[in-house]
């Protein structure tokens, strides 16, 4: 889940930097910061070239720029609906007018000491980690439980889902990352309708398919990970493949 900071003094954008990244690595959340910056249009730049993430937002409301705080949050809810925006800010009293511009802000922080500040940010991070699912699966998302956190991943980043030697295990690959959960095709199947049985053992998004080998039966994705086809389903797989590449 990316993260954004958009916050005018250096000092506190570093500041914020280190608590989220610091609890963040603590904790093992699946979440990082994409962007940290003093200017407003850069953040809503990022999200028009990004289209279709759920993000958190720290944000600060004077921002020393032609947008502020609470303008840039409405700019964000033009690109993402279900972000979850967090106000730090020294402003107190602006408060009651976020709601004018209906954001629906998850919090607002005023800026304290740096202990209350890391306190209440890391509850916020808590929070939304643990209440995030229902919001994922509604944007497009799988979530499941690997470990003891609960993890997003969007469609169109799945690679493919295998079945691991340890009974009931389920590997899903993905170009930024592989991780391990406990679960079975057939349900994974259910929630993502689009995914194809390539294999007994392999669910494939064939949208991120780049290649398809049919001397070594194995599809071939963009970033060099491959997995097997059935040599009955081959044919098949490999129609439906060309038929998606228009």
């Amino acid at each position: 889940m990316p993260i954004f900071i958009c916050e005018d003094d250096p000092r506190q954008r570093e500041q914020l930097l280190e608590i989220v990244e610091n609890y963040v690595m603590i904790e093992a959340l699946d979440m990082r910061v994409e962007l940290a910056t003093a200017d407003p249009f850069e953040l809503v730049a990022c999200l028009a070239d990004n289209p279709g993430h759920v993000g958190i937002y720290l944000l600060d409301i004077d921002l020393n720029s032609e947008l502020n705080g609470i303008e840039l949050a409405a700019k964000i809810r033009e690109f993402d609906d279900l972000g979850k925006i967090i106000f730090v800010t020294t402003h107190a009293e602006l408060a009651p007018v976020t709601f004018r511009y209906k954001v629906e802000a998850y919090d607002y922080i005023v800026k304290s000491s740096h202990e209350e500040l890391r306190q209440q940010i890391i509850a916020c991070l808590k929070s939304i980690d643990e209440h995030k699912a229902v919001s994922a699966e509604a944007k497009g998302q799988f979530v499941f439980k690997s470990g003891s956190k609960t993890r997003v991943v969007n469609h169109q980043d799945i690679l493919f889902f295998e079945t691991m030697p340890t009974p009931h295990v389920i590997g899903l690959h993905t170009h930024q990352a592989f991780y391990q959960f406990y679960g079975r095709l057939k349900e994974i199947n259910q929630a993502i309708p689009s995914l194809v049985r390539v294999h007994k053992s392999v669910l494939a998004n064939l949208e991120t398919v780049v290649a398809v080998d049919a001397e070594r039966y194995l599809l071939e994705f963009s970033d060099g990970q491959t997995c097997p086809v059935a040599i009955s389903k081959l044919r098949k797989i490999q129609k439906m493949w060309q038929a998606q590449q228009g």
